[in-house]
């Protein structure tokens, strides 16, 4: 190791050629030293043995290269042409760093965090606004993808769309194309996991079944029904199903044709229904429904039709002669009817019965209303006529063994005769059973219409009267009972539609001549169905005309009508009656009041 400072002085032959060696040797040993060389010039070599670092001077030190131990400083690497390839910062005690490898055939050369620290991130930093390009990639070549699985991860398939792979197979993310689970359900399907975030398409027959416990809180599922008709939505074991909008925890749901919807689960057990077509959302509607008033016989008075409710802050009917605010209910407060718009819904009024003749039943959708019993004037009231929303009276001197009956668990008793003194008894209310005073049961009162109004009270034996219409009273001594009514309560942003009867006019023969029924022919067909109301003209015979429900359909042409048994025949005029309705708006809903008439309703 030397210095030189590179001037070769005047001397003698071996004093010259000694110091042109020690020259030579500073030259050799790249004026290794421990510290700065004496004598110095820009762009010098020196080999710093302190530091064990080969170094360029550079503006007046040598601090300007560090290539030995190796080492790059200051200005990194250059290219070919002098200029700036790789840049190096320090790092004061650093202890990770990045390792290059390169690699054999078939395999991928590595850039690799590598260091003292057990976990080690890699982070590739852009300048200023600048940005990290990867390649755009294919479905079977992802631009990022997993080194432990290669056929999943991320592509680019076209200009500001991202896409992402799975098992090789890739899928355009966000709205713009949302992937299909497989051919159309034509059975009832169980939503599987991999059905997440992709379409399941409901052909013929098919349906959907919400399973518990199989997906996560945010799991979605889009639903489209491929078919001209409805399919269904039911819960599975333990899962809850509910309509978005509606609070009820619903077993099935029914999605009208050509509904484009999504199920989302809002945790591993509940899943919620929605949807954007019109045709699939479902609305709450409040009702009250009241069955035709039994008629009275002479002595006796007539049961009060049903009484079903579904009204907010209300009870919806007593029962079992428990009286008023004890009974069980038939339809639970706040089990509200769910309708959607475009849909036809069935509807009649039950008509108030002709005397000794129950009460026809009123109905909305399925929810069914029964007719009140009749009351006797017959010793033998062994007979389905007593019998109903609530029961007739029976007449002195009548056996006890079925009057107290009824059948819908809608209203209350009759009076039964095993304990009275004979002189008359009353039909039973909707809201008590009746009394043996000759007063009829107690009615309901509700307030749907924005005013209380008392429905379905027993007829009475001391008194001699009809029952009111569109109440659904029972009769007073030998009168027809009071017609029935069914109110609905909905919002104000729906439009109520109505269409009405099977028949408008029809004439037929009839024979009466068992204790139960009269049996209708009608050579032209009648269209009807069992529990409708037909108001009958009897031109011939002794017959009483009146309005009666069909009890029996025989044939296309033939039908039966619950009329008071006698022995008659002759001529009929059949007729149905169109619907009746008047609405009203309240604030932010709408009151529609049915008060005769049968057909179909719709919302628009």
């Amino acid at each position: 190791m030397a210095n030189h400072d590179y001037v070769i002085d005047n001397g003698s032959g071996s004093a010259v050629r000694a110091d042109i060696n020690n020259a030579l040797q500073a030259i050799a040993s790249v004026n290794s030293s421990a510290s700065d060389p004496s004598t110095v010039v820009d762009k010098m070599l020196w080999h710093d043995t302190t530091a064990n670092a080969l170094k360029q001077r550079n503006s007046g030190s040598f601090t300007g290269l560090r290539l030995f131990d190796p080492r790059i400083i200051n200005i990194g690497l250059l290219d070919a042409n002098g200029n700036e390839a790789i840049g190096i910062t320090a790092t004061a005690s650093a202890v990770n760093e990045i390792t290059i490898a390169n690699a054999a055939t078939g395999n991928n050369p590595a850039i690799s965090a590598t260091g003292g620290d057990t976990n080690i991130n890699l982070t590739l930093t852009p300048k200023g606004t600048g940005s990290v390009f990867v390649p755009a990639g294919t479905a079977t070549n992802p631009s990022v993808s997993l080194s432990t699985d290669t056929n999943t991860g991320i592509y680019f398939p076209s200009a500001d769309t991202m896409g992402f792979v799975e098992g090789g197979t890739g899928y355009q993310m966000g709205y713009r194309n949302v992937p299909s689970a497989g051919s159309d359900k034509t059975t009832n399907y169980t939503l599987q996991l991999s059905d997440r975030g992709k379409l399941v398409s409901i052909g013929a027959s098919g349906g959907i079944t919400v399973p518990n416990a199989v997906f996560s809180a945010g799991d979605i599922i889009y639903v489209y029904n491929n078919t001209a008709s409805s399919f269904t939505i039911t819960r599975g074991t333990s899962a809850v199903l509910y309509q978005s909008g509606v609070n009820t925890d619903s077993a099935t749901l029914t999605v009208a044709t050509r509904t484009m919807g999504a199920i989302q689960y809002v945790s591993s057990s509940t899943a919620v229904f929605f949807s954007g077509s019109q045709g699939s959302t479902f609305y709450e509607v409040e009702y009250l429904i009241v069955a035709g008033g039994g008629g009275s016989g002479s002595g006796a008075g007539g049961g009060a039709g049903g009484y079903i409710s579904a009204v907010t802050g209300e009870t919806g009917c007593y029962c079992d002669g428990a009286g008023a605010g004890t009974g069980n209910n038939y339809v639970p407060t706040g089990k509200f009817l769910q309708v959607q718009t475009g849909v036809n819904y069935n509807v009649q009024v039950g008509a108030g019965g002709s005397s000794q003749c129950r009460g026809t039943i009123s109905y909305l959708d399925t929810i069914i209303a029964i007719g009140g019993g009749a009351g006797s004037n017959s010793a033998n009231i062994n007979n389905q006529q007593y019998f109903g929303g609530s029961g007739g009276g029976g007449a002195p001197g009548a056996s006890a063994i079925s009057l107290n009956q009824f059948v819908a668990r809608q209203g209350n008793k009759g009076s039964s005769i095993t304990n009275v003194t004979p002189t008359g008894y009353s039909g039973g209310g909707a809201g008590g059973i009746s009394n043996f005073n000759g007063t009829g049961g107690v009615g309901m009162s509700s307030s749907i219409t924005g005013s209380a109004v008392t429905y379905a009270t027993g007829g009475n034996s001391n008194t001699s009267s009809a029952g009111t219409a569109n109440t659904g009273n029972g009769a007073s001594q030998a009168n027809n009972g009071g017609s029935g009514v069914i109110i609905i309560k909905y919002p104000s942003s729906l439009t109520l539609s109505t269409s009405s009867s099977h028949i408008s006019s029809t004439n037929g023969t009839y024979t009466n001549n068992v204790s139960d029924y009269a049996e209708i022919t009608c050579s032209g067909g009648h269209n009807l169905g069992v529990g409708e109301a037909v108001t009958c003209d009897f031109t011939s015979g002794t017959a009483v005309d009146g309005t009666y429900t069909v009890v029996e359909i025989v044939s296309s042409t033939v039908f039966r009508v619950n009329l008071v048994f006698g022995n008659t025949s002759g001529n009929v005029t059949i007729t149905q009656s169109t619907l009746a309705v008047t609405t009203t708006t309240s604030g932010n809903s709408k009151i529609s009041t049915f008060t005769a008439g049968f057909g179909t309703f719709s919302f628009s």
